[in-house]
């Protein structure tokens, strides 16, 4: 469910039941799964030069191939937005196209549907991924999702469901939240960066263009910065426990995530409202397994648009009814699975098709998952092209992926902002499984914060503290992606006595650094207690990565993570399928997945 999210752009819901353009649904969810599946692919021609001019496995055609279809598609939602009635649905592709008329030369076509498929593919499945961890680790720690409905219930009226507006009083989601973001970071390795001028780091000539990879992973687990780093603690999150320069799984400083905000809203509504709406229990007794390009003019102004257009608090906002819409989508179709009591169910899916949905229907207003799809020939399309991208986006090819990538920011918008948050999803909610005392916490800080007749909403989120916990420590655990987006030297620098080229790719080891004995405590444990107020360095914490480089949809990420992980909580009672936890082996992909499927009883 938690991947489902593709739609905000044209308003569009491209997953689930309501989908009005089936085959649009289909393309759509095609292209996404196409996408999921070439991002753990592998490629010999990148160490051996002779088989990269052979296209030896046949790479780069299929790249070139995908592209084309994933331009074609975007292409075909400009062209619906710009043709019809402007007094029609306002959408994210509406907008841009309206600045499209005064700036021509920052607004193109092209620059457009680049970021439209960055959201939709980064953004979704980041929340999804996020949302599964939370749940997880509130599954696996009942007290701590006892705690998050206990805040619900005090913090909300028992009459209301959680909103967006509630969302900072529940300061013990948000610390289930944060501990996930943790544990758990959906992007390992944060957005790469790269310098832009030749400089000296402690004796280190670093070269202009040099590449530096942030691995948020690591740092959220290193033992210098965070104790007993694998632990699920909340209590880390605790108010004025924790640094927030240590937690960094939407980026930091000048260069975080511009899609944090959107992020943070989602996950912390969702979660609010799956632990005010639900009864969540484990299917088994035993717990969940918890098993760029250089910088410059032009992508400045790119950041400028997704911070100031795609991504600001204002523009977020304004998609909060796709999100509460996706959520309650969610929250139906599992209350119909459970109507004669606990039924098996299985997550990762769920997650998917809920984070695609929001995405797309915020994009270009249209569902390309679920039952509710209206165009299914333009759904399939797309879903083949979403598989597509996945197949090919982790396979070892520099060059190609860049050039199949190049311009195309909607595209990003897609591709970067889906996927890992339905991994986040599935990882946070096997934690929850496997640790029934923290899920137990999480339902009580939900029932306290907001109350037990109201469901929870985004504006609960910023209330719920220990979901926010439970959050940063599946991050910190599972990022959903191990490694950050790449970074290049501009100039020829020097670092620590190392001489570095320019143009050099640097890769940060996100996961590496969230388990860094060195700046976490007891780091392979589910812990929310680390991201207590005050207990944490939020620098250590880095799933969209840090500073000026920072994934510009985090905030999205974590709207979107956190509702939904609290509307599972909040709605649902979890238990595991087998007395077995939950397998929490990782995957082999760029994105950190759950190697076996999620099922529940709910």
């Amino acid at each position: 469910m938690g991947s489902g999210g593709g739609g905000g752009l044209r308003r569009k819901r491209y997953y689930g039941e309501d989908v009005k353009d089936v085959e649009e649904a289909r393309e759509f969810r095609e292209l996404v799964s196409e996408v999921i599946k070439m991002s753990g692919a592998s490629n010999p021609g990148e160490f051996v030069a002779v088989l990269r001019w052979i296209d030896y496995g046949g790479l780069e055609k299929k790249l070139k191939g995908f592209a084309k279809r994933t331009d074609v598609f975007m292409q075909g939602l400009i062209d619906e937005a710009r043709n019809k009635d402007e007094e029609g649905e306002k959408t994210m592709i509406n907008h841009l196209l309206s600045l499209q008329k005064s700036q021509l030369e920052y607004y193109t076509d092209q620059i457009i549907k680049g970021l439209m498929l960055v959201l939709i593919l980064a953004r979704t499945k980041m929340l999804a991924v996020t949302l599964e961890w939370a749940m997880s680790n509130l599954i696996n720690h009942p007290d701590v999702l006892k705690k998050a409905r206990v805040e619900l219930d005090t913090q909300i009226e028992q009459d209301k469901w959680i909103d967006e507006q509630d969302v900072p009083k529940l300061h013990y989601l948000q610390c289930i939240i944060s501990k996930t973001s943790r544990l758990y970071a959906p992007g390992p390795l944060l957005v790469p960066h790269s310098s832009s001028n030749d400089c000296t780091i402690e004796g280190y000539d670093i070269p202009r263009d040099t590449m530096l990879l942030v691995i948020a992973w690591v740092i959220h687990r290193d033992p210098k910065l965070w104790e007993d780093t694998t632990s699920f603690k909340l209590e880390r999150f605790e108010i004025g426990e924790v640094d927030p320069h240590k937690l960094m799984p939407f980026g930091l400083r000048r260069r975080p995530c511009p899609g944090a905000g959107l992020a943070q809203h989602t996950m912390s509504l969702t979660l609010g409202l799956l632990i005010q709406c639900f009864e969540w229990e484990r299917v088994t007794k035993e717990k969940v397994d918890m098993a760029e390009a250089p910088y410059g003019d032009h992508w400045r102004n790119l950041r400028r648009i997704s911070a100031l257009e795609i991504f600001s608090t204002n523009r977020l906002n304004m998609f909060l009814g796709i999100r509460r819409d996706e959520i309650k989508h969610l929250l139906r179709k599992l209350s119909n699975n459970s109507t004669q009591g606990f039924a098996k169910v299985e997550l990762k899916s769920m997650f998917s098709e809920l984070t695609f949905n929001i995405i797309m229907r915020m994009v270009g207003g249209k569902r390309y998952y679920g039952e509710d799809v209206k165009d299914v020939e333009e759904a399939r399309q797309f879903r083949e092209i979403m598989n597509r991208i996945v197949k090919l986006a982790g396979r070892r090819i520099q060059e190609s992926f860049w050039r199949c990538c190049d311009g195309l920011i909607m595209g990003d918008l897609i591709l970067a902002r889906t996927n890992t948050s339905a991994v986040v999803l599935e990882w946070v909610m096997s934690n929850l499984i496997n640790h029934p005392d923290i899920l137990k916490k999480a339902r009580v800080d939900l029932v306290n914060q907001i109350g037990q007749e109201k469901l929870i909403d985004e504006p609960d989120v910023s209330k719920l503290h220990y979901l926010q916990c439970i959050i940063s420590e599946t991050f910190r655990l599972y990022p959903a992606a191990p490694l950050l987006v790449p970074h290049f030297s501009s100039n020829d620098c020097t670092i620590k006595g190392y001489d570095i080229p320019r143009d050099t790719v640097l890769l940060v080891n996100a996961w590496a650094i969230h388990r860094d004995l060195e700046l976490w405590e007891d780091t392979t444990s589910f812990k929310r207690e680390r991201f207590e107020i005050g207990a944490c360095d939020p620098y250590k914490l880095m799933p969209f990565g840090l500073v000026r480089r920072a994934c510009p949809g985090a905030d999205l990420a974590q709207r979107i993570v956190s509702l939904t992980l609290g509307s599972l909580i909040q709605c649902f009672e979890w238990e595991r399928v087998t007395n077995e936890k939950v397998d929490m082996t990782e995957g082999s992909s760029l994105a950190i997945f759950a190697k076996y499927t999620l099922e529940l009883w709910e």
